[in-house]
């Protein structure tokens, strides 16, 4: 004789802002894209790196800053006794700038490595709490990493 089938419990109505996960959208994190030259990206983020700090009691400072200007994005690096920075043209979109963050060394390394000498376009994409941040080259790959949690 086949088994009788098991009750099922009923389900309560999902509302229409959750996802079949469950989790609702006002738990997601919005995210800003930011639309740069990958090489121009390249070449500002070669000259910025050289000069993060490589010691560990100022964790904050081993990485490269970003951050929106008029119509461009800066990187700010320094060690504490130099300072390199370089803006380079950036489309915002109509979303407006994130707040700052830092990439660490290692993603900017990868970054560079990752865009070669190939002229191409990349994207900046940092979550509404600048927290995690990807790197979409056109193309190519995407880099992903977090931020280093400090301020500048």
């Amino acid at each position: 004789r086949p088994a009788a089938p098991a009750a099922r419990k009923p389900q309560p109505a999902r509302r229409a802002s959750e996802s079949k996960t469950g989790s609702s959208a006002r738990g997601a994190l919005a995210v800003t894209r930011v639309l740069v030259q990958a090489v121009a990206l390249r070449e500002a983020l070669e000259w910025t790196r050289r000069a993060t700090s490589a010691k560990d009691e100022r964790y904050y400072l081993k990485g490269v800053y970003f951050h929106a200007t008029q119509g461009g994005l800066r990187m700010v690096a320094t060690d504490g006794h130099r300072i390199h920075a370089e803006t380079i043209p950036a489309n915002w979109g109509n979303k407006g700038a994130p707040a700052g963050f830092i990439m660490p060394t290692a993603m900017v390394r990868d970054v560079v490595k990752a865009i070669g000498g190939k002229p191409r376009e990349a994207h900046v994409v940092v979550d509404s709490e600048g927290k995690k941040i990807a790197v979409q080259i056109t193309g190519g790959k995407t880099i992903n990493g977090e931020a280093i949690d400090g301020t500048y």
